[in-house]
């Protein structure tokens, strides 16, 4: 919708007081992210992704330009499964998922997109405060006609969040339920208690 509408989009989200999430998973040379974060500083979002092929230098000109903005790494597609990720990048999905974790903190990164299914994993090779967003959420009972998931990686959003994720993203399960108004409630009244199911454990 963002590249359909235009980034005025942005600033449309933004004025109902709501946080504006582009997922972008903006990659190209250093210049052209130069150039993404000049047509972004304008109407800067609140989160933003990078895919990790970017690289270091290109993600910095990119934050020169819209500083205030959490800058997302998304790494391995969780429609992939090891074959399909050995194919594209020479290794196992753990083992691509646990690079992105150290280059997104040596590229100066808010935090990493992943499978909620990989947090325990990604966060014990973290070496700095690094904040997950998890996706492939499926909340309890709900199915996807069609689903590309890989259902290895699918996780429901308390599993997500016990595991340490920081939010869940939460997309088909909404604009595809049959009543697709009635959707968002049932996923906030599931994080909520996710998030008081921590709170006690960790306590």
């Amino acid at each position: 919708f963002l590249r359909a509408a235009g980034y005025s989009l942005i600033d449309y989200i933004l004025s109902y007081g709501l946080g504006m999430f582009a997922d972008l998973k903006v990659l190209d040379t250093e210049n052209t992210l130069e150039n993404d974060g000049l047509f972004l500083q304008e109407r800067p979002p609140t989160i933003l992704t990078v895919a990790r092929g970017a690289g270091p230098k290109a993600i910095a000109a990119l934050r020169r330009h819209i500083p205030n903005t959490e800058l997302l790494c998304v790494g391995v597609p969780t429609s992939m499964d090891d074959e399909e990720c050995r194919a594209a990048y020479g290794m196992s999905v753990a083992e691509a998922q646990a690079g992105l974790v150290t280059f997104a903190e040596e590229a100066g990164l808010n935090g990493v997109v992943c499978a909620g299914s990989e947090i325990e994993m990604m966060r014990q090779h973290a070496r700095k405060p690094l904040e997950f967003s998890a996706v492939a959420i499926r909340p309890e009972g709900i199915r996807i006609e069609g689903d590309d998931q890989n259902p290895e990686r699918v996780v429901t959003p308390t599993k997500a969040i016990l595991a340490g994720a920081r939010r869940v993203i939460i997309g088909r399960p909404v604009w595809q339920a049959p009543h697709p108004f009635n959707a968002p409630k049932r996923n906030t009244d599931e994080v909520a208690a996710a998030l008081e199911k921590r709170t006690l454990v960790a306590a």
